[in-house]
């Protein structure tokens, strides 16, 4: 998936921004599909991360977390990765 792709799926639009690429993770299009089809299904985060929902999935036995944001019908998918770094690297990549 690259950068700047949109996709339909029913009535939510998918935005790929350019934070976002694949390297070794497993199940990353089924913890996609999840969010499609319920974006209530991650946790609100507050503070300076507030409006973006963090979904938590295991990929080869390892948590992984998915930053997204719905606006206006369009589900942005901002990033993945593992916990360490990774709301200190969401938000700065935020700031830009």
């Amino acid at each position: 998936m690259g950068s700047n792709q949109v996709r339909s799926r029913s009535d939510l639009r998918i935005f790929i921004t350019g934070a976002f690429w694949i390297t070794g993770i497993i199940n990353i299009d089924e913890a996609v599909k999840s969010v499609s089809n319920d974006p209530t299904i991650g946790d609100m985060k507050v503070g300076d991360l507030q409006s973006i929902r963090v979904y938590k999935f295991k990929s080869k036995k390892q948590p992984i977390l998915l930053a997204y944001e719905v606006i206006d019908a369009t589900l942005y998918l901002y990033t993945f990765g593992s916990h360490e770094n990774f709301y200190r690297d969401l938000k700065k990549y935020l700031q830009h």
